[in-house]
């Protein structure tokens, strides 16, 4: 433990009794005027936290501490201020700051949260631990095609991260996969909720919501019989593409999802078939020219479909179809 911890204090009186009650408090306090001057420090050796001024920015309100949260992620941030309205705590919660003390406050105040704000990192850094190693069991057995084994590892997850919208959105997709698509369709939006509160967004559960839409009532089913011709329409960014349409007048027999689980390797492969016959294969490999080739293999001649862009990934030729032997083969 460093106990180097970061003043960003305007007030240069006020800065040096905060760097005076830390240091009795047996930390190594460095203190800084503005957000702006930090960034020095910050990307020189590493400090413990950070207590800002909401002032000591450049900017108007928190948006100088949105900014540092940006930029260091991980870095505890305690906020300090006087005119703390409840829209300017909302807007500090939002920013992800681990604690709140208005001025004026004492030394002892400083000190106690300081401490505080650490031993909270601390137990968070553990949880931080047990989440990843869940989230990678989980996501390992859906990969292998034990989707109910996935259950567990999540359940440890959502007790370690309760509001944490890739646990929910790998909830929903273990009801997917199973033809739950009530269950899917309501962890999904539970999961697109929470992703409001996100200082990132990813399109996964917006996806889910996507392939059960297109499901229309297909049926779940052990595998799916690859038997004759087909035209296989490979679909990337399931919420975008298949809100644009096919990609050519000619209508897929097979549609396959990619879920990008695993980069590298061959995953489980997921089927549905409706009453129309239309199959629905989910791939929880990543879109790839070896996983097109991989899954062709299967057919007798297929057509090749995809949308423009999904075409340039895959190295295939801008027409409208072509035979998978020639343009999916691996190099």
């Amino acid at each position: 433990m460093n106990r180097r911890i970061l003043v960003i204090e305007p007030d240069a009186t006020l800065r040096q009794m905060m760097e005076y009650a830390l240091a009795a408090a047996g930390f190594a306090p460095i203190g800084v005027p503005t957000i702006e001057a930090s960034r020095s420090v910050l990307d020189g050796k590493p400090v413990e936290m950070a207590v800002v001024e909401m002032r000591a920015t450049n900017t108007e309100g928190v948006d100088g501490v949105r900014a540092l949260r940006a930029d260091y992620p991980e870095l505890p941030l305690v906020a300090t201020g006087t005119l703390l309205t409840p829209r300017a705590m909302r807007d500090l919660i939002r920013a992800r700051v681990d604690d709140v003390i208005p001025k004026p406050f004492g030394p002892r105040e400083l000190s106690e949260v300081v401490e505080r704000v650490l031993e909270q990192t601390r137990t968070r850094n553990d949880g931080a631990l047990e989440y990843a190693a869940a989230m990678a069991a989980a996501r390992r057995a859906l990969v292998e095609g034990r989707p109910r084994d996935a259950i567990s590892p999540l359940e440890r997850a959502h007790a370690t991260s309760p509001l944490d919208a890739e646990a929910m959105g790998l909830f929903a997709l273990v009801k997917e996969l199973e033809g739950d698509d009530h269950a899917a369709s309501r962890g999904y939006r539970a999961a697109l909720a929470l992703e409001d509160e996100r200082v990132t967004e990813e399109g996964f559960p917006r996806d889910g919501l996507a392939r059960l839409q297109a499901y229309a009532g297909a049926k779940a089913v052990p595998s799916f019989e690859h038997r004759g011709k087909h035209r296989l329409w490979f679909v990337g960014d399931a919420a975008a593409e298949l809100a644009e349409g096919l990609p050519t007048d000619a209508s897929p027999d097979v549609i396959v999802f990619t879920l990008g689980l695993t980069p590298n390797e061959f995953g489980a492969i997921y089927s549905r078939v409706g009453g129309d016959k239309r199959a629905f294969l989910i791939a929880t490999s990543a879109l790839g020219e070896r996983l097109v080739a991989r899954i062709a293999s299967n057919f007798e001649a297929p057509e090749i479909l995809a949308v423009s862009r999904t075409r340039q990934q895959l190295g295939l030729p801008a027409t409208a179809s072509s035979p998978t032997t020639s343009d999916t083969r691996p190099a």
